[in-house]
């Protein structure tokens, strides 16, 4: 239950389009297995050697928050 009250918080703010990526990073930290999740993105080879990601609001930056819709 608690993991979809986070989703539809993330998805109601990824939908407004004016969250900003503070408050979408502080959703996604409420759950350990999702940052885990978004942190992993950044891990592929197109950003992998390119950036240190150290937060969930970094990994946001570098992916985007167009392509953490998808």
């Amino acid at each position: 239950p608690g993991y979809r009250l986070i989703l539809i918080d993330l998805l109601t703010r990824l939908q407004y389009g004016r969250s900003s990526i503070r408050d979408i990073s502080a959703s996604i930290e409420k759950d350990v297995t999702l940052s885990y999740r978004v942190l992993k993105l950044t891990k592929s080879v197109m950003y992998h050697r390119q950036f240190n990601v150290h937060n969930v609001q970094r990994a946001i930056e570098i992916i985007g928050i167009k392509y953490l819709i998808k």
